[in-house]
């Protein structure tokens, strides 16, 4: 037996798309959304002079009586080493903002991928749905020629074969944008590893914790920055040697009569400014730690409520398939007894299949709820932020 193939120009088999394709593409897009980083490290010598002041008099406007004044303002080693230790906090300032977008990106590749998983079982299911309209609209043609049209069904028919296709066109559309997103075109997506709600329920018993605490983070560098200005003030205010100056004054005509004088300035520091600024640094800093503290609390709140709405919604769906099934095969024993009677129609049996497919788009919702919720759950325990993307979404 001889097999011919046959081309035909312009028609192309589709690529598969698999998680681990769909997850690689997401991951080569991150780096154009991250911003470019400006603290790189360069030298700053901190000096030993704080400040240089130059001066000069004359008396009467002449020269022979011109007096120069240099003085200098010195720092300290602990003034030196507190600037010293604040740049060296701004230079390592966490790139907070590029993260943040990393983390972002997985959860969206993740959001996605789930959306994608629920459209297209939803359009298998409309489909299948779609087939039995088609059915029930052949015994209604054929049922043209008795006199008890069922005129109700008919209309009920078509409003639910309008409603049928609409919802079609909007996650056929829905579908396209995403895959757009991610520079995917003509491709068929395989989901034969997605995981199951019996796999999340599993997932859920290995006790993640709420470890997404990036805003704590942000919260303790900045802790960290007021201790370090709070310790730059206080250098500053024990200085106690303020300046030392050398004087050099006239007449420049005698030798003799010239004067050189150095003089050194001390100060009690008593500065009531520098006292506000310190005690300003001190309320900030307190203020920190209690926001930290209700920080912490929140996110280990929202975590456990997050977690008991994913297992009510795992319970729901448990609950919802238990029911469906024993509907399931009561209406599959009707089904055989029906089929033998004597007032057996086959609009009868296209009305079984039709709740049965109803049913699985109302179990469907209770996934969607179910994979939302656990997400949510998978984003507030950090797996997304400490870079696993793909791997809580297959079986």
């Amino acid at each position: 037996m001889l097999f011919l193939v046959v081309l035909i120009p312009g028609v192309k088999s589709q690529s598969t798309i698999g998680s681990e394709q769909f997850f690689e593409q997401a991951i080569s897009m991150i780096p154009q959304l991250q911003t470019s980083v400006l603290n790189e490290e360069r030298d700053v010598n901190f000096p030993w002079i704080e400040e240089y002041e130059f001066r000069t008099e004359t008396r009467d406007f002449d020269p022979e009586d011109q007096e120069y004044t240099l003085r200098l303002s010195p720092s300290t080693p602990r003034i030196r080493r507190a600037q010293k230790a604040l740049y060296k906090h701004y230079l390592n300032t966490p790139k907070f903002e590029n993260r943040e977008l990393i983390c972002d990106a997985l959860l969206d590749a993740n959001v996605d991928w789930t959306s994608l998983f629920l459209i297209e079982r939803n359009i298998e299911l409309l489909i299948q749905l779609a087939i039995i309209y088609d059915d029930k609209d052949k015994v209604f043609q054929k049922m043209m020629s008795s006199s008890e049209i069922p005129i109700e069904k008919i209309i009920d028919l078509e409003s639910d074969r309008t409603d049928l296709k609409f919802a079609l066109q909007e996650l056929k559309i829905e579908k396209q944008k995403i895959l757009i997103k991610y520079n995917f075109n003509d491709v068929f997506l395989d989901f034969a590893d997605f995981i199951n709600v019996g796999g999340i329920a599993s997932r859920v018993r290995e006790n993640l914790v709420a470890s997404n605490f990036s805003s704590l983070e942000e919260i303790a560098y900045e802790q960290e920055e007021v201790k370090k200005e709070i310790d730059l003030e206080l250098a500053e205010k024990r200085q106690i040697f303020d300046f030392a100056q050398v004087r050099y004054e006239g007449p420049h005509t005698d030798f003799l009569n010239e004067r050189l004088s150095l003089s050194v300035g001390l100060r009690i520091p008593n500065s009531g400014n520098r006292k506000l600024r310190i005690k300003e640094l001190e309320f900030r800093q307190e203020d920190l730690i209690q926001e930290s503290k209700r920080e912490r609390f929140e996110i280990e709140n929202r975590f456990e409520q997050i977690m008991f709405d994913l297992k009510l919604n795992i319970e729901k769906w448990q609950v919802f398939t238990s029911l469906m099934s024993d509907e399931e095969t009561k209406l599959s024993s009707w089904k055989s007894r029906i089929s033998g009677s004597a007032d057996f129609t086959p609009l009868i049996l296209l009305e079984i299949e039709e709740r049965k497919i109803e049913m699985e788009l109302k179990q469907l919702e209770i996934v969607e709820d179910v994979l939302d919720d656990y997400l949510r759950y998978l984003n507030q325990s950090g797996v997304f932020c400490n870079g696993q993307y793909d791997s809580f979404l297959r079986e």
